[in-house]
């Protein structure tokens, strides 16, 4: 999975251009629907996946945080089923802390 491919599933699935300079609703629906499944499915970085559609690493920040709540999420579920992303992509990951560490200020 690429960005470009993420990119055309969904210019593709609402029939816009995501690098258009417009700010009307459509478009920037459009762009946090692509920010937020580039976000999941690839491990590029903000700047990597904002400069795929002409924007900065802070419109991408903006976009998943604010903007993408907006979006309809029966559209988000479907291109993410357009996509066919593997199963293994869909698993949350889980990290352990480490609770076990133990710091003195003892000298021996």
């Amino acid at each position: 999975m690429n960005l470009n491919q993420i990119r055309e599933a969904v210019e593709e699935r609402l029939q816009i251009k995501l690098n258009s300079r417009s700010r009307d609703r459509e478009h920037s629906d459009g762009r946090a629907l692509y920010y937020k499944l580039s976000r999941e499915f690839t491990h590029h970085t903000l700047y990597t996946i904002g400069r795929e559609v002409d924007r900065d690493h802070s419109s991408v920040v903006h976009g998943i945080k604010n903007i993408f709540m907006h979006v309809d999420q029966e559209l988000y579920e479907e291109i993410k089923m357009d996509l066919q992303v593997p199963r293994k992509y869909f698993t949350n990951v889980k990290r352990f802390r480490r609770d076990n560490i133990i710091v003195t200020n003892k000298k021996y």
